[in-house]
């Protein structure tokens, strides 16, 4: 019957993303938080800022469940060429193909900002790395990345990610904050305020300094769709 106990059972399982969220969800749907922003900004409709299938970071399985929980639609892009508007067709279900591009829900929103107040830090999780060692062994790695303040050197497990050879007071306060803050896949925006800069601009360019001159290319930095916080997730395991 509606709205009997086990509907409404079901209705809270359904929207609990808690325990298959994980760190490059999170961070697929601040890119797609970041394509409704560019669209409220300029007026356009938030189609004309989708993002297709091969410029987000999932597996089809991934975005599957993200359309199941109603945080982003997807359509299938039919614009054809030296058209100036976008133009799509209805996607269908949970069947994609290249030409299937993605925008974020008013509910996908909603939950971008609850991750971004830390609101899921302690429940977006991925799963464990499996190293190959030489020896054909396998073992666990640590999907914690470590910062060494004292040495200036970002760890993934026992690879070396970055080393900074000057100082570099922003990108290290940044490292900082997510060393003490135990790698939550979200912090807020750590610089300290300075009126000749402007935080979301500073931000940015302090994120796409995090992503170069890596050692070891095994992390990736990213905004969190405000401009007012910090994602990281890994892109690959470490090898033995």
């Amino acid at each position: 019957m509606p709205g009997s106990d086990g509907d409404a059972d079901r209705r809270a399982r359904r929207n609990d993303p808690d325990d298959l969220l994980t760190a490059g969800m999170a961070a697929a749907l601040a890119q797609l938080a970041r394509g409704r922003r560019f669209a409220q900004n300029t007026g356009l409709s938030i189609w004309d800022f989708a993002v297709g299938i091969r410029h987000i970071d999932l597996q089809p399985n991934d975005l599957r469940w993200l359309v199941c929980k109603g945080y982003v639609e997807h359509a299938e892009e039919t614009t054809r060429p030296r058209r100036k508007q976008r133009s799509f067709r209805p996607g269908g279900g949970l069947a994609f193909s290249e030409r299937s591009c993605f925008v974020l829900t008013d509910v996908g929103l909603s939950l971008v900002r609850t991750c971004a107040s830390g609101g899921l830090a302690r429940h977006v999780c991925d799963p464990p790395v499996v190293v190959a060692r030489a020896d054909g062994a396998h073992r666990a790695a640590s999907v914690i990345p470590h910062w060494d303040k004292s040495r200036r050197e970002l760890w993934l497990g026992d690879q070396l990610v970055k080393r900074f050879r000057q100082p570099s007071p922003n990108q290290e306060r940044i490292l900082a904050t997510l060393e003490e803050e135990g790698w939550r896949p979200l912090v807020q925006d750590p610089l300290p305020q300075d009126p000749d800069h402007r935080p979301k601009r500073r931000l940015s360019r302090t994120i796409h300094s995090l992503n170069t001159h890596h050692v070891k290319d095994l992390m990736r930095f990213q905004g969190d769709g405000t401009g007012e916080g910090v994602m990281w997730r890994r892109i690959a395991s470490a090898d033995s």
